[in-house]
């Protein structure tokens, strides 16, 4: 089962402070709903692409199973329309937002603030809604993916689709944690063993696989290289310990803090006070950019950044996300529409 945005440590401490998910909780988002006529010209381009999910995307955008919005503004003055992100420090990474319509189906809403906004008239009133196709397009396939998420949730237990996922996280994490540390360099198993510890905890805390199963689906993995050394050296493999263990969102303990503590016994070079969850979340926003904030945790918000990475609409450091993962042998995105076909 994936794990809820706000498992991630970074929503829940900007949430308790803020409070937006009940500020939201009053807001009737149908509100800032992009009206059809203004978008509908754009959707029409979708017809000629080559992407995965073309036809799925028209036909739910039509279906309103998907609802374009700008959060930031509300053309429905009189209905005393406020900006959500002003006014309730709605993050702007959060791009999607599960709802539900008048009939109880679910439903998505996507937040199109970040790349678009309204064009007026001499006299103040909205004309049209002005994104490019194609970023559009590619915000509604991670909206696409998102409802499916939801109304199919025995995707998020398709193995495939979890060691794609963990693969990439691992392509990405790994090198990040070792820019920091000269992991590679200093051990034999060195990449081994940050790349297994990577893709395992992705696994346990993305999707709730056990430490077992997920440490065997890792090892599998074709970027372990040496699996039996691996065995032998990794203290994670070998011990009792579990990156899940004793996880308390009131005492501040998450399953990245523990994640940090196990890189820290797993390479004795490394320790506590020059690598934690706040030093990782750091490097990982400086290199990802600000709209990754809650991606190191949060399975949601991981995907929606490889989604838009690849799509490359400048949401995200696209350029660096190809680069991290240009050694895998297949596009994340088409592995998902593979998946979710």
């Amino acid at each position: 089962m994936l794990n809820k945005l706000s498992d991630s440590k970074t929503f829940y401490f900007i949430n308790k402070k803020y409070n937006f998910t009940s500020n939201l909780s009053k807001v009737n988002l149908n509100e800032y709903r992009i009206p059809e006529e203004m978008i509908f010209d754009k959707i029409n381009v979708f017809k000629g692409y080559k992407y995965p999910f073309v036809d799925e995307v028209i036909r739910l955008v039509k279906e309103k199973k998907i609802v374009a919005c700008d959060f930031s503004n509300n053309i429905h003055k009189s209905k005393g329309g406020i900006n959500l992100h002003l006014e309730y420090k709605l993050p702007k990474s959060l791009m999607t937002l599960g709802g539900f319509n008048e009939h109880n189906q679910p439903i998505v809403y996507v937040d199109l603030s970040n790349k678009g906004k309204y064009v007026l008239d001499v006299s103040g009133n909205a004309t049209y809604y002005n994104i490019p196709e194609l970023t559009l397009y590619h915000m509604f396939t991670n909206a696409l993916i998102q409802y499916k998420l939801i109304t199919n949730p025995e995707y998020s237990n398709n193995v495939d689709f979890m060691t794609k996922i963990s693969e990439s996280y691992a392509l990405i994490v790994s090198k990040i944690i070792d820019n920091l540390f000269p992991i590679i360099s200093t051990t034999n198993t060195g990449y081994d063993r940050i790349f297994f510890l990577c893709m395992t905890f992705a696994l346990q805390n993305f999707f709730g696989v056990d430490k077992e199963l997920a440490m065997k689906h890792a090892i599998k993995s074709k970027f372990v290289a040496n699996k039996e050394l691996l065995k032998n050296e990794s203290l994670y493999y070998q011990s009792s310990l579990d990156f899940m263990d004793g996880v308390n969102f009131e005492a501040n303990v998450f399953p990245i803090d523990n994640f940090c503590k196990v890189i820290t016994q797993e390479f004795d070079f490394i320790d506590e006070k020059h690598f934690n969850f706040s030093i990782l979340l750091m490097n990982f926003v400086k290199r990802m950019n600000q709209n990754s904030q809650f991606c190191l945790d949060s399975a949601t918000a991981f995907i929606t950044m490889l989604v838009l990475g690849m799509g490359s609409i400048g949401l995200y450091n696209d350029m660096m996300i190809k680069q991290y993962l240009k050694l895998a042998s297949y596009n994340i995105v088409k592995e998902i529409a593979q998946v979710m076909k």
